[in-house]
């Protein structure tokens, strides 16, 4: 299988996010300020394992992202949490 990478996150990728985040424009720029957070993490976990030389993530990783996951989810505003679509 042919792995695609994803495209490298930048400081200004983190400022336009953060103003999205504090400015949203449009009732689904929440929702995908919230995707783009989550989708971040997994990377950080996909990154961890293809690193490793036996391609299992650090056992201290994936309890450090699932503590920075219940904190995004947390952090979303209610109606994005009730959304259940």
């Amino acid at each position: 299988m042919k792995r695609v990478d994803a495209l490298t996150w930048t400081p200004y990728m983190g400022e336009c996010l953060e103003s999205l985040s504090q400015q949203p424009e449009w009732d689904g720029d929440e929702l995908l300020v919230a995707l783009v957070k989550h989708q971040l993490l997994v990377e950080q976990l996909t990154r961890a394992v293809w690193q490793s030389s036996d391609g299992v993530a650090p056992l201290f990783l994936p309890a450090a992202l699932r503590s920075q996951l219940t904190d995004l989810r947390a952090q979303l505003p209610v109606h994005i949490q009730q959304n259940r679509q």
